[in-house]
């Protein structure tokens, strides 16, 4: 059978569900990925099969073998892309949104030579597809009324990336999630004659932006009323479609895949009450059951897809190929994503009159509070005019750095890969702004000149060891050079205690005591910071590298989340699987000292190839922590206790199923990284407090009230 040669165009999150639902493709395969990041790219080519990668559209275009390209960039690129690809004579299959606006879909359709798709993989749920078969069918009569509510917290409101489109603009918010609810609506109505809508409190971003939180719109038919609700905020994810009709109800739990279709029957009203409550519980066990099964079946090879959203958009990729050489998928069509986006510009322009003048209610991020204690002025350099360089300073603890730093009188000079995450407050006490990244050393060379020291904080946030390796320990090694090649002062790297062995057996550990000897077996980013550690002690002893180290304890405070992994395993905000019993004191310390530690750390004569561990000495137990966090949230949350042979069971019980499917990041378990986890050895700071006159915050309730309350207090503002 043919196949359709498929070139990605983008390796960000989308790409990894795209290239899964191709790997099963009876239709298509993947052939080529093309991305600036061309690390990325082929990370994921070398995972999925794709015989090429290419950093640019045009080098993807030019290769012959490509049939059909699948857009993943973000929105504002589409129609660039779009049209490069048409013009090549390649077929494109677009992520919604389609385009930013009806005018970049008409202009699209004006120079369309090839087909178009467009996923809105929603309308292919299996869910929703029951229930747009009962509309279809008549099984609930003409609709009468109709909900679509999309309530799921968005972490980029509060963490960014801020220079994403999606936060360019109030209104993009919109037009990046709202068209999954859109689509929805003009499948089962069309697109609504009238548009009535408003839009809730906002949150301040960096860069003088904002966003809306929440937005709410009413579309009235001729004969139906339809709400489409949103809500960015803290919350249980909820994602549903109600439908009432004249002759039954039913609704989809997207976040589920649950259907039920409830119709009243012949009996009488108390009798059909009951009736109709029982058929629908037993159709909400059966589909969840079938759920789980699927789920635990594409473990073992034998489902293609583990969860509904996958499937959906395997779903929707293989319809579009599927209509490829006949009629066009009338949802997958280039007018319905119009109609989609369409009514996403009118909820937009009609917010607009109805809450022109409401105000800015809350800011992006926790105030940045500066330590209370002196900071000493630099002692390393003789020039007081040379700046700090800061890797990591939009990060927790990076954030809290760059205020004590400013604090302190000092100049501050950072690299941000990202430079529209760093905070106003920073950009107008003078901070210099470079932007740079650690895995392209040739943008790093001019940051360097001049530098009274350089603090590391930066790390990569991924999964697999090879992408610690491109993203995380070459390039420190590579910074390291570059200090010894620019005559750096000094480099603070910021490792961690995970490095560590802290299960029963530990002890007391002390920075003689060595990092774990065992560390193979250990949790990669553990594993990672030992061996950057290791690389570059290498190079402190054989080319002199002024180094010193720093390993932070569990880091809580202000800016952080309340719901700390150190504490336990969060799978929701309202459960916690606590690591062991939870009875023992655990290593925290507020972010604030652990800044003042790095400051320490830097300005101390004499340290160099030196290693200082940052932790509290504190009583507080992970029990006391989940009681003190309840009672400043008003809420209940599940504390689950879970001895350690539990976790490494089920770890090992993961670790047989990829071994069966030959998984390619199958990783035998390793019982000492889940006893670690428990943090039942007991950290002894004397040498940070004696040699850096290192003071941190160890009163149980400073610690409770700063590092615990304030965060809290954060979460719903």
């Amino acid at each position: 059978m043919h196949k359709y040669n498929v070139g990605l165009l983008g390796a960000g999150y989308i790409a990894e569900w795209h290239l899964k639902a191709l790997a099963k493709s009876k239709l298509a395969k993947v052939t080529a990925i093309a991305d600036l990041d061309r690390g990325r790219a082929n990370d994921l080519a070398q995972q999925y099969g794709a015989a090429a990668v290419y950093d640019s559209l045009g080098a993807m275009l030019a290769n012959p073998a490509i049939d059909v390209v699948h857009i993943l960039t973000p929105p504002n690129h589409h129609l660039a892309a779009a049209q490069e690809v048409l013009a090549a004579g390649k077929a494109c299959f677009l992520e919604k949104p389609a385009v930013t606006s009806t005018a970049e879909c008409d202009a699209l359709a004006a120079t369309a030579k090839s087909a178009i798709g467009v996923n809105h993989n929603f309308l292919f749920q299996s869910a929703y597809q029951e229930l747009r078969a009962a509309v279809q069918g008549g099984q609930l009569g003409p609709i009468e009324s109709l909900v679509i509510a999309w309530r799921k917290p968005m972490p980029q409101i509060n963490l960014g990336p801020f220079d994403s489109w999606m936060l360019a603009q109030p209104e993009h918010l919109l037009m990046e999630v709202g068209p999954h609810s859109a689509s929805i609506l003009v499948d089962l109505l069309g697109e609504p004659p009238e548009v009535f809508a408003s839009r809730g409190s906002a949150k301040a971003i960096p860069g003088g932006r904002f966003a809306y939180r929440q937005w709410s719109a009413t579309a009235q038919y001729e004969r139906a009323v339809a709400q489409l609700l949103f809500s960015f905020g803290p919350g249980v994810s909820e994602h549903y479609l109600h439908v009432r009709g004249t002759h039954g109800r039913a609704e989809v739990d997207f976040e589920s895949n649950i259907f039920t279709l409830d119709r009243p029957t012949r009996f009488g009203p108390d009798y059909d009450r009951f009736k109709r409550g029982r058929e629908v519980g037993k159709k909400v066990r059966r589909q969840a059951q079938a759920n789980l099964l699927r789920y635990m079946g594409s473990k073992f090879g034998v489902a293609k897809h583990g969860n509904a959203y996958g499937a959906s958009i395997a779903e929707s990729i293989e319809t579009f190929y599927e209509s490829l050489a006949t009629t066009p998928e009338p949802r997958q069509t280039l007018a319905a994503a119009r109609q989609a986006i369409h009514v996403c510009e009118r909820i937009a322009d009609a917010t607009k009159h109805a809450t022109a003048n409401r105000e800015v209610t809350s800011e992006v991020s926790s105030p940045i509070t500066v330590h209370s204690q002196p900071i000493t002025a630099s002692v390393i350099s003789s020039d007081a005019a040379e700046p700090y360089l800061v890797f990591g300073g939009t990060g927790f603890i990076g954030r809290r750095l760059v205020a004590q730093l400013l604090a302190g009188g000092h100049k501050v000079r950072l690299v941000a890969r990202r430079p529209a995450n760093v905070d106003d407050a920073f950009r107008q006490a003078g901070v210099e702004i470079i932007r740079g990244c650690l895995t392209k050393p040739h943008e790093l060379r001019g940051a360097l000149e001049g530098v009274a020291g350089v603090f590391h904080l930066a790390r990569a946030q991924v999964k697999r060891w090879a992408e610690y390796q491109r993203l995380d320990i070459e390039p420190s090694r590579q910074l390291a050079e570059l200090c010894l090649e620019a005559g750096v002062p000094r480099l603070v790297y910021t490792g961690t205690i995970d490095s560590y062995y802290a299960g029963k057996h530990a002890g007391e550990i002390a920075e003689s005591t060595g990092l774990d000897r065992r560390i193979e077996r250990r949790n990669l980013y553990a594993r990672a910071k030992q061996v950057i550690e290791q690389d570059l002690l290498q190079l402190h002893a054989e080319r002199q590298l002024p180094l010193v180290i720093v390993r932070p304890g569990i880091v809580i405070g202000s800016g952080g989340s309340p719901f700390h992994w150190g504490i336990g395993m969060w799978n929701s905000d309202s459960a916690v699987q606590v690591w062991g019993d939870g009875r023992n004191p655990l290593p925290l310390v507020l972010a604030e000292d652990v800044a003042d530690g790095l400051i320490r750390a830097m300005t101390t004569p004499g340290i160099e190839g030196e290693s200082f561990n940052l932790v509290a000495d504190t009583s507080l137990t992970a029990r006391e922590y989940l009681d003190a966090l309840q009672e400043r949230l008003g809420v209940s949350i599940d504390v689950i206790p879970t001895p350690i042979w539990k976790f490494y069971a089920t770890d090992m019980a993961k670790w047989v199923v990829k071994t069966v499917v030959r998984h390619p990041e199958r990783r035998l378990p390793s019982y000492r990284d889940w006893e670690s986890r428990t943090q039942q050895g007991r950290f002894d700071c004397t040498k940070a407090k004696e040699v850096l006159g290192w003071r941190p915050t160890e009163d149980a309730q400073a610690l409770i009230e700063k590092g615990i309350y304030a965060p809290a207090a954060e979460v719903f503002a």
